[in-house]
């Protein structure tokens, strides 16, 4: 099947800055559209083949680098979303973009949204906010919150107030990522515990726009993501007749090795949805898509959408996404 790729310029809804992505797009009429939300310290070029299947497959794959991130980091600022609020910007980009992409794939076709790890996150809280954008949520490597994120935002407050929200703190990095490796003893490498698959964690410690250190400020955004992501009124926020896939490895140290997927599928189940799927692959890692049974989870993925892209489009409405007080 012949495919067209445009990439899209655009500037941040934070006015600082310019937002590059990717437009997949199949040699027919799609059937749907697959918005991507890619993780952190990483890029949208690590999904390009993925998109290309799913071109191949006759769905519009797209996709931006997040602000800070890839192409749309400004010089000076890879790992960094603004002073204040940078969390915000992170969702409205994708808003902004999903906007762009109906102009460029127009029609009354399903529009899906895939959040890998700290996307998951982005996503989740998007689907609360814009509820009606979208035909189905799709969450890799997703987790819940734990009782040392206050320790974390606390942390993450008082490198900024002592270093500035641009410095690079290593200590929230050893914060978070210290442990991720401890499951697999021997480790080859420090990032081992993001894949089986030697090439792929090879490919991620190779590329110099990969595995970056965050800001102090942008560790307080991610912090702030996966608090409100884990709120009761995100998933209460989201639509009950939004199918919903989750799926991890049961080997995903940011899942907790299964149990943050499970409670995030029991919460959304709890909160009345009417279509949510767990799926926990045996063995798999952090990313799935980039797992040694990586053409499973793909074909899992398609075989979902085609089940959810028959449903009628609804039509689309947003609410205000305040944090708890």
């Amino acid at each position: 099947m012949n495919l067209t790729v445009r990439q899209i310029v655009f500037q941040s809804t934070n006015g600082k800055g310019q937002i590059y992505g990717w437009v997949y797009l199949p040699g027919k009429e799609p059937e749907g559209v697959v918005q991507i939300c890619h993780g952190m310290s990483e890029h949208m070029g690590r999904y390009h083949e993925f998109m290309r299947f799913l071109a191949q497959k006759g769905y519009a794959a797209c996709g931006i680098d997040h602000i800070g991130h890839g192409r749309s980091a400004n010089e000076g600022e890879l790992g960094f979303f603004g002073e204040e609020d940078g969390w915000k910007t992170l969702i409205e980009d994708q808003y902004k973009f999903y906007k762009i992409v109906k102009t460029e794939v127009p029609g009354e076709l399903p529009r899906f949204l895939l959040g890998h790890s700290m996307g998951s996150f982005i996503a989740r809280l998007y689907a609360a906010k814009y509820p009606r954008s979208l035909q189905g949520l799709l969450l890799s490597g997703t987790g819940r919150g734990g009782w040392m994120l206050d320790l974390a935002q606390r942390m993450a407050a008082r490198s900024i107030k002592k270093n500035g929200p641009k410095a690079v703190d290593r200590e929230l990095n050893k914060l978070v990522f210290a442990h991720y490796n401890d499951h697999f003893r021997p480790a080859k490498t420090h990032s081992d515990w993001l894949s089986r698959s030697s090439e792929w964690v090879r490919q991620y410690i190779d590329d110099p726009k990969c595995g970056f250190v965050f800001t102090s400020a942008a560790f307080r955004d991610l912090f702030t993501l996966v608090d409100m992501a884990n709120q009761s009124r995100c998933f209460d926020g989201t639509p009950k007749d939004l199918p919903v896939l989750i799926f991890s490895g049961t080997e995903d140290p940011v899942g907790n090795y299964g149990k943050g997927p499970t409670q995030v599928y029991q919460r959304y189940v709890k909160a009345g949805l009417s279509d949510v799927e767990l799926t926990l692959y045996d063995g798999g890692r952090h990313e799935m898509l980039g797992e040694i049974n990586r053409e499973q989870v793909w074909e899992h993925l398609l075989n979902w959408l085609g089940e959810h892209a028959a449903f009628p489009v609804p039509p689309e409405e947003c609410m205000p996404l305040e944090e708890e007080t």
